[in-house]
């Protein structure tokens, strides 16, 4: 998902920032002045903690964040380390469904690292062990631990779990809502300033 400030900014028009005491700020931002419920995001800074709601779902963001309308400025959005920060979330922040080619080639790629003999013939994708895989990681994790250990592999528990984690993408309400959040942090200042109600 490749969001820039550009895209947000023809996004949201309309941005509004209110200051309810020392310890609580709500950032409302909208489509325009008619447009008030689509792409509509509210930010609520409140005692250490983010809230976010609107049209991408509902989520907290805390875990000891001491700064918390600064944490998540700067130039790229940290998905992996901010996910440690998420107290709730709408569904699983890490997809369920897993792209199985991707699958496979980390599974050729450990078996290259451990130097493991398999056919590699391209039909057999299709008709072999590999086509066995599931989009479901929960599926597909005993299938790939099995294929491994089936080839000798050690560790398979383990290297199945790795795989399958790498082979998971971000949700998308999740990515998106962090790229809003380190947009509205990285104008905060001046939006203070500009858009204050």
């Amino acid at each position: 998902m490749n969001i820039t400030s550009k895209n947000l900014e023809e996004r949201y028009k309309l941005i509004k920032v209110r200051k309810v005491s020392d310890d609580i700020e709500i950032v409302d931002l909208y489509q325009s002045e008619d447009e008030k419920t689509v792409y509509r995001m509210k930010l609520i800074f409140a005692y250490g903690k983010l809230f976010t709601s609107g049209d991408v779902g509902a989520f907290t963001f805390g875990g000891s964040i001491c700064h918390i309308k600064t944490f998540f400025k700067g130039d790229k959005v940290n998905l992996g380390y901010w996910k440690e920060k998420v107290e709730a979330s709408p569904r699983p922040i890490l997809c369920e469904e897993i792209d199985v080619d991707k699958v496979v080639s980390l599974i050729k790629k450990r078996f290259e690292e451990y130097e493991i003999e398999y056919d590699d013939d391209d039909s057999k994708l299709e008709t072999g062990f590999f086509c066995t895989i599931e989009s479901n990681m929960y599926r597909a994790y005993d299938t790939v631990e099995e294929i491994l250990k089936e080839h000798g592999v050690s560790d398979a528990w383990e290297v199945a779990g790795s795989i399958i984690d790498k082979a998971r993408d971000w949700d998308g309400q999740y990515e998106y809502t962090c790229n809003v959040i380190q947009w509205v942090e990285n104008n905060l200042e001046e939006w203070e300033k500009k858009y204050a109600v």
